[in-house]
């Protein structure tokens, strides 16, 4: 019978609509089923991530595999409500098995944070008994050996201990900070009870993170008295310095704050220095796109002043910088509030690029010797550049002249730079001295040697007056030289004796110079963007401002590394702060893939500079040291601060070495004798300590000097006693002066061998025109 039109539309829609829900019932199944499978994959993951930090019981892991694989067969044939149920109940067990293995993880880290803290106080012990028991002598080798086979023992449970804790990281247990994360109002020892806000503040109006740091190593003979604890309560212990640590961190992160709140998205802070217990806190600053970077560091200093009656370099051992040369790519410092502006990105220091970067690279060159020349006296500063000027050949000596006498320049003028305002300051505190309060605070021997000071300080001022007018008189040459050796001496004197002081001018003087070179930069920036939107220059107008402009990036980089020399224990050079700073504290890999070997040169040259700065410090303790064993220590605690320097210096002069090798390597004849005379013969001082490399002798260094250095168990005259042993048997050197000649001396060779690459002398050889225009832009080179 046939269908009538109503009937055949109503099939044809019938039909419509039962393939519409099939197709709908295929495209929900297909989403199920896709839901599941990712489902699946994210348990999987999950699986393999907790099998891969703790090690499960293997029939237990049998188990759960078998259950993932029966789910993923359900999926595949789909059963899926079956699937659902199989997941969720996979998912229930995984967070149990993970639940349970935190517990245990988290109890097992405790337990074992807790006996290697008995053993480390055992140890210690153990090793001061070891020392006393040579009665004030030099130990025995015999006592050596197992001071030293004891400290071993002591960098293996730090080490087992930094694994047990970068474990419980990866577990996200929920573990107590370690002490340099503890926040101040989170210490709950009995030194915090005592120690309180209040407490703490009068300590650092009265004392500085440097006697503080006496104090610890001298504890239980060493006797302050703070507000109302006795002295007992006084004593300066681990578990008091952590408090201390941690109270300098509450100051320094409220002045953060507020310095935040007053620039809304103006600033950032980045800090990547070490965090053991007597570490200092150095701090960069940065604004991006203007120059209130500088403003917030003086303002910060003033604020210290104000509370601690002393700048922040001596209270607490921090200090804040206003960005150098590298920019910040984070904030790791600042607590700000949620609502708080977004800060743009920092930007590097304008690079002049060109034949005008050669000039620039010369710059940086010079920074480093002149650091150098602060840190050696005239006559041996000298006598090391003869000597490399004199091994180098001929057509390169008056480059290498040129150099140092760039640097002993630059030096002379700063110092008298530093001179000038340091006595200042150093007058006017003299005039407010009260020797009755000072010794009520510090005793009578303090207030002695103050007042033993000040006769050396006005008796100094006055033969360096004497030594200016007879360098200002018609025959003025020796006078001259006169002048320029009691320059060494008046600086050292002040800072050695005016701590305070001294610090207070040089922070002054750093930040002065800094606003002007910001104010300089803003107008560089303004004539970039000048120039960009200007449409109607013609080619040769355009090309003179871009002259003046590479020359003025120039200058201002110059200025940069001038500034820093007046900035507390400061890196001056591009080259060590991208090593140090930017690459190795910041654990970025790319920074120090990238680093070229003109920087790590300067790098290798900065860290000399600051090695033969802690040996001038550390040889004045040296010199005063009563006894032989005092002297002996002395000069062990000089290696052990030191090392750091030295095995930065090292690891530059390898990384320079892998660059070259990279570089070079099947390049060539020329390219291959370049290359051996950079690495052949082996360095005296390499082979001489059994090493096969700068490499291999900076993973000597480490694995036991700079080990005593972070140490905060081995008790310090035990760090001294086995660094001198260390020194003796790698180097030869039982004192400070030995150990610094023979370290000078692999320096000046490393100087020879890379002053004579091709490499390093391109980019270095700025030629005739960018030299005029460095000094003056208008300079046009002559037409062929």
């Amino acid at each position: 019978m046939p269908q009538s039109e109503a009937t055949k539309k109503w099939c044809d829609e019938a039909r419509r609509l039962v393939k519409l829900a099939a197709s709908e019932r295929v495209a929900g199944e297909k989403a199920l089923e896709k839901a599941q499978v990712d489902r699946h994959k994210e348990l999987t993951d999950r699986f393999a991530a907790l099998t891969s930090m703790v090690d499960l019981n293997p029939a237990l892991v049998q188990q759960l595999d078998h259950e993932l694989t029966l789910a993923r067969s359900m999926i595949h044939v789909g059963n899926f409500g079956p699937a659902a149920e199989a997941l969720q109940a996979f998912d229930e067990q995984l967070a149990a098995t993970a639940a349970t293995h935190k517990a245990n993880a988290r109890a097992a880290v405790q337990k074992a944070s807790r006996i290697a803290e008995e053993e480390r106080q055992s140890l210690k012990h153990f090793m001061a008994d070891k020392l006393a028991q040579a009665g004030g002598g030099q130990p025995s080798a015999a006592a050596l050996k197992e001071m030293r086979r004891l400290a071993d023992l002591e960098f293996k449970r730090d080490a087992t201990q930094a694994d047990l804790l970068k474990q419980a990281g990866a577990l996200q247990l929920d573990l107590p900070p370690p002490p340099a994360r503890t926040a101040f109002a989170d210490n709950a020892t009995e030194a915090a009870r005592l120690w309180t806000e209040d407490i703490c503040r009068l300590a650092f109006q009265t004392y500085t993170w440097f006697q503080f740091k006496d104090f610890r190593k001298q504890a239980p003979n060493a006797r302050i008295k703070v507000g109302a604890l006795t002295q007992e309560q006084s004593q300066i212990t681990d578990d008091v310095m952590w408090r201390l640590y941690q109270y300098r961190r509450h100051v320094v992160d409220e002045l953060v704050a507020t310095l935040n709140r007053t620039y809304p998205g103006q600033l950032l802070f980045s800090s990547n220095g070490s965090e053991d217990i007597e570490s200092d806190l150095d701090i960069t600053v940065a604004s991006p796109n203007s120059g209130v970077d500088v403003e917030a560091m003086s303002w910060f200093n003033t604020q210290i002043k104000s509370r601690f009656g002393r700048p922040p370099g001596r209270v607490f051992d921090t200090n804040l910088y206003a960005r150098d040369y590298n920019a910040i790519k984070s904030d790791n410092l600042s607590k700000k509030d949620g609502d708080a502006p977004p800060v743009p990105a920092d930007h590097a220091i304008a690079e002049p690029g060109g034949e005008m970067q050669k000039m620039a690279n010369i710059d940086q060159d010079v920074a480093t010797l002149m650091k150098q020349r602060r840190f050696m006296d005239a006559d041996a500063f000298e006598d090391m550049w003869l000597e490399l000027c004199n091994s180098m050949p001929v057509e390169q000596q008056a480059t290498v002249r040129q150099r140092f006498e760039e640097a002993e320049d630059a030096y002379l003028m700063t110092s008298l730079e530093k001179i000038d305002a340091i006595e200042k300051q150093v007058s006017q505190a003299i005039a407010a001295f009260d020797g009755a309060k000072y010794a009520t605070v510090y005793g009578e021997d303090a207030a002695a040697a103050k007042r033993q000071a000040i006769a050396g300080f006005h008796a100094l001022a006055q033969r360096m007056a004497d030594a200016r007018a007879a360098a200002s008189g018609p025959d003025s040459t020796q006078a001259l030289k006169v002048l320029q050796r009691l320059q060494d001496e008046y600086l050292d004197f002040m800072e050695q004796n005016f701590e305070d002081e001294t610090m207070e001018a040089t922070d002054a003087l750093y930040a002065k110079r800094m606003a002007d070179l910001r104010n300089d930069q803003l107008l560089i920036q303004a004539r970039e963007l000048s120039l960009a939107g200007a449409s109607n220059l013609s080619a040769k107008d355009r090309a003179k401002i871009e002259v003046e402009l590479a020359s003025a990036k120039a200058r201002a980089k110059q200025a940069q590394f001038t500034n820093i020399v007046f900035a507390n224990e400061a890196y001056v050079s591009q080259g060590a702060i991208t090593h140090v700073v930017s690459g190795k504290q910041a654990g970025d890999a790319s920074v120090l893939a990238a680093i070229p070997p003109a920087a790590l040169v300067q790098s290798s040259n900065e860290q000399l500079a600051d090695f033969l700065k802690d040996m001038k410090h550390m040889e004045h303790g040296a010199a005063e040291a009563e006894g032989d064993t005092k002297r002996r220590q002395a000069n062990g605690e000089a290696f052990v601060h030191a090392s750091k320097y030295l095995a930065r210096m090292l690891e530059a002069v390898a990384m320079l070495e892998d660059k070259y090798t990279n570089q070079l390597s099947g390049k060539g004849e020329d390219a291959e004798k370049q290359l051996r005379a950079l690495k052949e013969p082996a360095y005296p001082l390499v082979s001489a300590a059994g090493a096969t490399s700068p490499k291999a002798l900076q993973t000597i260094v480490e694995g036991h000097l700079l080990k005593l250095r972070k140490s905060s168990t081995v008790p310090g005259d035990v760090k001294a006693e086995l660094a001198v042993a260390e020194s003796l048997k790698l180097f030869g050197a039982g004192d400070i002066a030995a150990l610094r000649a023979k370290i000078q001396a692999f320096c000046t060779e490393f100087n020879r061998r890379v002053r004579s690459m091709a490499d390093f002398q391109q980019s270095q050889a700025a030629d005739e025109t960018a030299f005029r225009q460095y000094f003056d832009p208008a300079y046009e080179p002559p037409r062929s």
